[in-house]
């Protein structure tokens, strides 16, 4: 059903980074913050090449799981499974591949950094394999829209206003310094805001 593969048992033409593109073609979500932490991984020639696994079907590149680090420790980076094969136990697969393989080369411990309690799914996946939870403190605040906003007054040395046209890089660079973890360029503005139909500056 599924062939599994290293990094030199690509096929010709395909690195880590397209057989990515290839499953995970829109990420968003609670996929985003991992494939921008992967790719950087591939740029960086990060991924332990041992430990990460790529799987294929009758259609080409279904899944992977990306590993990176050294020593006695490896971070999962990213566990993907393209769409249409979700929720078959490919996931689980490539992990229990993965911590086979770890064991047997004597890594200690394997971390999945920054997993999001959003992804039920995958929390739940890594708890079945045996990972163990360790909060960050993280906190998700939500508000009920039927009491009103409490009154507040802007400081004077500062304005209160929407977006304006041309200003596009400015919401860039702002990202960026206050999201470090994740690099935004004006196409990731364009993509996940004005490519949307219910882009408005005026929001």
């Amino acid at each position: 059903m599924w062939t599994f593969l290293n990094i030199h048992e690509l096929p010709r033409g395909e690195t880590p980074t397209t057989w990515l593109d290839r499953v995970l073609p829109r990420p968003r979500g609670t996929y985003l913050q991992h494939c921008t932490r992967a790719r950087q991984a591939i740029r960086n020639n990060a991924l332990d090449e041992s430990l990460t696994v790529f799987a294929s079907d009758d259609r080409g590149p279904v899944g992977l799981v990306l590993i990176a680090g050294g020593g006695d420790q490896r971070n999962l980076e990213l566990l993907g499974v393209r769409g249409d094969r979700r929720h078959m136990g490919l996931g689980k697969i490539l992990l229990e591949r993965v911590i086979s393989t770890a064991k047997d080369r004597g890594v200690r411990s394997v971390s999945a950094p920054r997993v999001s309690s959003a992804n039920p799914p995958f929390v739940n996946l890594l708890n079945t394999l045996g990972f163990e939870g360790q909060g960050t403190q993280g906190i998700r605040m939500r508000r009920s829209l039927d009491i009103p906003v409490p009154a507040y007054e802007v400081p004077p040395e500062f304005d209160l206003r929407t977006l304006q046209p041309g200003e596009e890089q400015a919401f860039v660079d702002l990202k960026n310094e206050c999201f470090p973890e994740r690099h935004w360029t004006l196409e990731n503005f364009e993509r996940e805001y004005q490519s949307v139909p219910i882009f408005d500056y005026n929001r």
